[in-house]
């Protein structure tokens, strides 16, 4: 296993926290277990009011926690922990999943590819169901529908690109709980918009991304478990936030 600790690694992985206390063993576990490049952790508390800091304290004795001084969203939060980050790439990782892929095959592909930008993957339930992940710039009837917004099931197989289809595929934007990047490009283009607390950022991201002449793709290669996700009560939210794309 490589060490967390090495000098100049490969990858930081950054992941944010709110009260997510009941996650963590499965997420961190799994991280420890599929992250096969020398890598660091880098662990933002977004003010807990569990006791999530003191658990990886104890527990990750090498993870590097970070508790953000207010609970400033999903982008204060992540480019908080990205100023930190010391690895050539970075994994910016939801701490409701579970890394189920050697990280090292997504990051061949931005290794390979100098055109891509970003790189997500394929995200499951715990039965390991293709949940939708590979998604289109929203339209207006997106900003209405959040399900118009995923590109349609016809283009993959249960989340698996069709035969002929190279081994990632080219989409707008990607799940916010994955993404790889190179740490370079987040910073080029100013990281996350703090413009958005929570939704529509990483959409906002992948766009810029995209003026800045790379590409976001899909790798279904690679898989994780995600247990959140969009719900109802958060929908007046994900409004705010393409409303903010829309006059971007």
């Amino acid at each position: 296993m490589n060490n967390p600790n090495d000098n100049c690694p490969t990858l930081s992985v950054v992941v944010l926290n709110f009260n997510g206390i009941s996650f963590l063993k499965a997420c961190f576990d799994s991280l420890y277990e599929n992250v096969d490049v020398s890598f660091e952790i880098i662990f933002v508390d977004n003010q807990s009011s569990d006791d999530s800091v003191n658990y990886i304290e104890l527990n990750y004795p090498l993870v590097n926690v970070i508790v953000s001084p207010e609970n400033g969203g999903f982008a204060r939060g992540n480019n908080l922990g990205v100023s930190k980050a010391q690895g050539k790439y970075l994994l910016i990782l939801n701490n409701d999943t579970i890394l189920q892929s050697p990280i090292s095959m997504g990051i061949d592909v931005l290794e390979k590819e100098p055109s891509i930008g970003v790189v997500g993957v394929k995200m499951t339930d715990i039965s390991g169901a293709y949940r939708s992940s590979a998604c289109r710039f929203p339209s207006i009837i997106g900003a209405i529908s959040f399900s118009h917004n995923f590109i349609p099931r016809s283009f993959f197989q249960g989340g698996e690109a069709l035969n002929g289809l190279p081994p990632y595929y080219q989409v707008d934007w990607v799940e916010a709980s994955f993404s790889l990047v190179r740490r370079c490009d987040f910073l080029s283009i100013g990281g996350y918009s703090i413009d958005y607390f929570m939704y529509s950022e990483v959409v906002d991201f992948c766009y810029r991304i995209m003026e800045k002449g790379l590409k976001t793709v899909y790798v279904p290669e690679i898989q994780y478990v995600h247990f959140g996700g969009f719900s109802v009560a958060r929908y007046d939210l994900l409004v705010i936030g393409f409303n903010k794309f829309f006059i971007r």
